[in-house]
């Protein structure tokens, strides 16, 4: 996702991975809501990330200038949704890992099947079970995703 911003202006771009648990199981209506709302933030903040969801467990990354990464990442900090945010990751990257998605979603909850078939982004390639990748943020994902 290539702002206007970012076609003009050399910016330094800066990545941030987290996991957190969710305090009970989401609705997927919450789902919704929360995906919806983290969309439309970061877009505007020109951020640009994966969320992954699976037994009651969330890991988020992000990337984006680190000027609209910081803003976001308090508003999750304080969201009552989850708990027990440990960040694993926190530096600068030389190019994005999710250039298109202001926020692409992954779940492998039982119950989110049918939310899945309407809301899920293709999974990054790096994703797939035995995949050799080279950025640290996405082994860790692919880790939590294929565990």
């Amino acid at each position: 996702m290539e702002n206007d911003y970012e076609s003009t202006h050399s910016i330094e771009l800066h990545c941030l991975l987290y996991v957190s648990s969710a305090i009970r199981l989401l609705s997927e209506k919450e789902m919704e809501h929360l995906l919806s709302r983290a969309r439309a933030r970061n877009e505007e903040a020109g951020v640009t990330g994966i969320l992954l969801h699976r037994e009651g467990s969330f890991m988020q990354y992000l990337e984006g200038p680190k000027d609209g990464l910081a803003p976001i990442y308090r508003i999750i900090e304080q969201d009552p949704l989850h708990t027990g945010i440990i960040e694993l990751i926190n530096e600068p990257v030389s190019v994005r890992e999710f250039p298109t998605w202001s926020m692409a979603f992954g779940t492998k909850d039982v119950r989110a099947f049918a939310y899945m078939d309407r809301h899920a982004s293709p999974l990054h390639p790096a994703l797939k079970p035995n995949q050799s990748v080279a950025s640290p943020a996405v082994c860790v994902l692919n880790g939590f995703w294929n565990c």
